[in-house]
């Protein structure tokens, strides 16, 4: 995988809390408000077999101590055009974590962007295991 993020490519929010999707499927802008320090941990899927995203987030999950509830996928030029970048923080475990990066210092806008990825995201239920 390159290390330039490439506007074509998707990333993979795991979702963590049930709260952050609605009944429909809609994912919810609290799943992409990003940490106090201003960083929203994402993985890169282009490239990548599904089992091993939903490894990976198997993995985030259960590090946390949370369940997974599934994952928004989202397209980094959706990221891009509302002013947002991603940055490639390859992680032990996780050699495609990126960080969505360059938010506003303001928390209304750091909402109003994370409504925009919030929309535009795909929800993934989670995967279900084979017996």
């Amino acid at each position: 995988m390159p290390s330039a993020v490439l506007v074509s490519e998707w990333l993979a929010r795991f979702i963590l809390f049930g709260r952050w999707v609605r009944a429909d499927g809609t994912v919810r802008q609290d799943a992409f408000i990003p940490d106090e320090r201003l960083e929203l941990s994402v993985t890169r899927c282009s490239g990548v077999l599904d089992t091993e995203i939903w490894n990976i987030g198997e993995g985030v999950a259960r590090e946390s101590g949370r369940n997974l509830h599934g994952r928004a996928d989202v397209g980094v030029a959706v990221v891009k055009s509302n002013n947002l970048d991603v940055r490639t923080t390859p992680q032990e475990g996780n050699p495609y974590h990126a960080d969505v990066v360059n938010w506003p210092a303001r928390k209304d806008e750091q909402k109003m962007a994370a409504m925009a990825l919030a929309a535009a995201a795909q929800f993934r239920p989670p995967r279900v295991n084979s017996l």
